[in-house]
């Protein structure tokens, strides 16, 4: 109830939804995979990234619930991109899961207990069916569509179902060591008597 979208959020979602293809796990990653291509997450800048910003902070008070604010300056704090990636999934017609996690380095979550102040951070899951769920963290930065957190995996956690809001303590899943791992395969062309070499990614 306290998120505030308008004409510039109207017009981003817009961007981020349009031709989605494929199941609704595939369609949530392509958005959040898009929307961490048009987004600063301030809760993660690069070195250049703060040296545009003077103190390397913005000039703004940034408002995590004010979707049209992040649109507007193409940027957010993790809190703003995990509202605005479950406020695009929504407006594609996705009602992901939420799961309330704890880092395992910091605490554990005990099912007999309902105090909210046990979970640290929050991830979004959209169900595959049959094959599971594929989980994301739009807090995250750089992390793939589908990557879950380390220190959340094989926790337990407290999921609910935005569809119709019920919640039940659950088991997270765990995922090999190379799941965010990316290859690069180089062709390095050299003709002869040439100065210039040009160099393929694929």
């Amino acid at each position: 109830d306290r998120l505030s979208g308008g004409t510039a959020y109207r017009s981003l979602s817009e961007q981020l939804r349009k031709d989605l293809k494929g199941s609704p796990a595939k369609q949530a990653g392509e958005i959040l995979s898009r929307l961490n291509s048009q987004m600063r997450n301030l809760s993660a800048l690069t070195f250049a990234e703060k040296a545009t910003m003077k103190g390397g902070k913005p000039d703004w008070e940034v408002d995590s619930y004010d979707l049209n604010q992040s649109a507007k300056h193409s940027a957010t704090d993790g809190w703003g991109m995990f509202l605005l990636a479950y406020s695009v999934m929504k407006d594609a017609g996705i009602k992901p899961k939420i799961a309330y996690v704890a880092d395992r380095d910091q605490r554990r979550i005990s099912s007999n207990g309902r105090n909210p102040n046990q979970f640290t951070d929050l991830v979004l899951g959209v169900d595959e069916g049959g094959n599971g769920i594929t989980w994301m963290d739009p807090a995250m930065r750089y992390a793939s569509p589908g990557l879950l957190n380390p220190d959340y995996q094989g926790t337990l956690a407290f999921v609910v179902n935005s569809a119709d809001w019920t919640g039940k303590f659950e088991g997270m899943g765990t995922q090999t060591g190379g799941f965010n791992q990316t290859r690069y395969t180089y062709h390095l062309n050299i003709a002869e008597d040439q100065d210039a070499v040009k160099l393929e990614v694929g």
